[in-house]
């Protein structure tokens, strides 16, 4: 049996936790460091190894996984004087699975060389939410070097079930990028959608499956319209907060090279407005609330 590879990890939150048990559950020796030491503490009952610092961490450390909440917090933890980036041993491949922007990996890589360290990148953000991560079905989206990947498909598929090249280094983060900015909007158009229904008086049940088998279709109708909007169950799943983080992405990419999305920026503003009102830590679907309070008081 080959021996598999040290691997530290930064970042044990909602998603983290659960893709570290699932390495220690197939067997890889993993050692973990995050700001939170409860969350550290639950990994290593398990059976993993803490770490006091990042620095530490990356010392003993052949593959290093990151998934951070957003690219600020990945260039300091890679550049920082006592980042990733000085102390990891030269022939270190670090997967960077933050949703994040792609240039953002681009950059780290980047300076990477500039300082003379031999360290590989691979891009692999995720989708599939917390069940995904607990399960290890996660749709994982990966960028760089397709030999190198190749090499890694073994780790990756212990953390997802569907793993998709999508080109070079930054691409996985570009296209869950686009992924999310579709998943907002769908999300606001199936909301103002089902208000309408509603004010016309139409049976859900029938518009539903009427809906799903026909061209106005969309994964949002078909799956979280019945499971969140419908019911107003809007206490456990992805939050409004992290959704407007992803949608800022972006943003961020449409101004750097000035383009004109004035869809895009109406999204963002609706999901600004419902962060600013008290939704930031409910499901991201919410957003129906949105459209109630356009037309009538909010019981």
């Amino acid at each position: 049996m080959k021996v598999k590879k040290r691997i530290g990890m930064i970042g044990i939150g909602n998603m983290g936790k659960p893709m570290a048990m699932n390495l220690l559950k197939a067997g890889y020796p993993l050692t973990v460091y995050d700001i939170n030491p409860l969350a550290v503490k639950e990994v290593v009952d398990a059976g993993g190894t803490g770490a006091a610092s990042i620095a530490e961490l990356a010392a003993g450390a052949e593959v290093l996984i990151t998934i951070l909440p957003a690219d600020r917090h990945i260039i300091e933890v890679y550049t920082s004087e006592n980042g990733l980036i000085r102390h990891l041993p030269d022939g270190a491949v670090c997967l960077e699975m933050t949703s994040a922007r792609g240039e953002t990996v681009q950059e780290i890589a980047a300076y990477a060389q500039k300082k003379g360290r031999k360290i590989d990148f691979i891009d692999a953000p995720v989708s599939g939410g917390v069940p995904g991560a607990q399960s290890g079905t996660l749709t994982i989206m990966v960028g760089g070097d397709r030999g190198l990947i190749d090499a890694f498909m073994p780790l990756l598929q212990t953390l997802g079930s569907k793993i998709i090249y999508t080109g070079g280094l930054g691409s996985g983060k570009s296209v869950k990028m686009i992924n999310q900015f579709l998943n907002a909007a769908n999300t606001c158009i199936a909301a103002e959608a089902l208000y309408l229904a509603g004010h016309m008086g139409l049976d859900m049940d029938i518009l539903c499956s009427v809906v799903n088998e026909s061209s106005g279709g969309s994964w949002i109708f078909k799956n979280n319209v019945p499971k969140f909007m419908l019911p107003g169950n809007f206490g456990q799943g992805f939050r409004l907060e992290l959704m407007k983080k992803d949608l800022s992405l972006s943003i961020e990419q449409a101004y750097k090279d000035n383009l004109s999305l004035p869809l895009l920026n109406l999204i963002f503003q609706i999901y600004q407005a419902m962060c600013n009102r008290g939704y930031a830590t409910d499901n991201y679907n919410v957003v129906s609330r949105w459209v109630q309070g356009l037309n009538r008081k909010e019981e």
